[in-house]
């Protein structure tokens, strides 16, 4: 095998093992309306695990929006802002469900229903890939930033 050849297979096996490379950033969002003007990593990941029912100086409860589970921008938010991979996550969720005390974030089939859903819903929080970002809604995080 040439250089330049062994060169390029090394790339992409470094490539394949790590796929937040090919990740684009995603984005954490909130109604335009919404007085937050940014959450921490631990905030929303808080927010996610139904540790947090409220924003930050705030008493509105909030309505956490989630990608299904098949979806790449689900497992790329999970294990780089949660820092759970998919089965913890299950396990997680089943154990706190079952003590009484949560609830699991609305699921929509995509991007742009996650985006206009939170648009139209001042307590609604969700996230996406920042291709999918319009004007209708605000970042108040990024995973490119932090």
């Amino acid at each position: 095998m040439t250089l330049p050849r062994m060169f390029v297979v090394c790339i992409l096996v470094i490539v394949s093992f790590y796929p937040c490379f090919s990740m684009a950033e995603t984005v954490v969002i909130v109604h335009v309306d919404n007085p937050i003007e940014a959450l921490t990593k631990r905030q929303i990941n808080k927010l996610y695990l139904g540790k947090l029912r409220v924003f930050p100086h705030s008493k509105d409860e909030v309505d956490t929006v989630d990608h299904p589970k098949t979806s790449k921008t689900y497992r790329h938010f999970y294990q780089s802002i949660v820092h759970m991979n998919l089965a913890k996550l299950q396990r997680y969720r089943a154990t706190y469900l079952f003590s009484g005390k949560g609830r699991v974030p609305r699921t929509l089939e995509n991007a742009e229903k996650i985006r206009k859903y939170v648009a139209n819903h001042k307590t609604a929080i969700g996230y996406l890939d920042r291709a999918y970002l319009d004007d209708t809604v605000k970042v108040i995080y990024s995973t490119e930033s932090n």
